[in-house]
């Protein structure tokens, strides 16, 4: 398979990354903290430091695919690169692998679902026979009563 436009990504930092977390998804109100987690592609969980105690922050997208206002954002918040800092390549790893293994269970399901399809058939067909030869044997045992 091809690889992806990276622009169609979204980009998964490694653990240890530095972002920025925005408190409810407000670019206003933010707070210095690193990738404690990859979850899922554009969706980290993060250890925020705000001006107290660390604390975790869990199902945090990624700043520019977040929907604002949606109560995942207000909830979670989300996360952006420091100031000046372009996604590396290799932040868009785990989204480009998440499509390359649901291409290949798709593949799959078609060879099984064509499997399957196939097997159908030659049943349909097994079964056709046999009713061919039913009536070829009830017929003869008619013949057979008649004559006796």
């Amino acid at each position: 398979m091809a690889k992806a436009n990276t622009t169609d990504l979204l980009p998964t930092p490694p653990i240890g990354f530095n972002v920025v977390y925005h408190v409810r998804g407000d670019e206003k109100s933010t707070a210095p903290a690193f990738v404690g987690a990859q979850e899922s592609p554009g969706y980290v969980e993060l250890i925020v430091f705000p001006s107290t105690t660390p604390i975790k922050r869990m199902a945090v997208q990624w700043h520019d695919s977040a929907e604002k206002g949606s109560p995942s954002v207000l909830q979670h918040g989300t996360w952006s690169y420091v100031d000046g800092v372009r996604p590396p390549t290799s932040h868009f790893t785990l989204h480009q692998e998440e499509i390359e293994r649901r291409e290949k269970k798709k593949k799959q399901a078609a060879i099984e679902q064509k499997q399957i399809e196939e097997e159908y058939k030659r049943r349909q067909e097994q079964q056709q026979s046999n009713i061919g030869q039913y009536d070829v044997a009830r017929v003869q045992a008619e013949v057979l009563a008649h004559q006796q």
